[in-house]
């Protein structure tokens, strides 16, 4: 049977649903360097939080804040909320696309 049980988690630093084996999250623990290209790996200044979608334990589906505001010009999402919500919105549209 498939798990279908749905948790969702909102705090002031991050976002996060789960559904079954797949969950979204928007938030400080994953991060992205944009001058290095390291994911969670680099202390530098240019490092940004991360909207990423995984299945089980394999992440298949990483954007960073900058990629989640510059494709949606009409909104300027700011809060977690908002940033889980736009991040969802492209993943779903890139499963209609493929």
């Amino acid at each position: 049977m498939v798990d279908r049980e749905v948790s969702v988690g909102i705090s002031h630093d991050y976002a996060r649903l789960v559904y079954g084996d797949r969950s979204f999250y928007y938030g400080y623990e994953h991060w992205k360097c944009s001058k290095h290209g390291f994911e969670n790996k680099c202390d530098c200044e240019d490092r940004e939080w991360c909207f990423i979608v995984r299945e089980g334990d394999t992440i298949v589906y990483t954007l960073t804040k900058t990629e989640l505001v510059e494709n949606i010009p009409s909104c300027k999402p700011k809060e977690v909320e908002d940033l889980i919500l736009v991040g969802i919105g492209m993943y779903l549209l890139s499963k209609i696309e493929e």
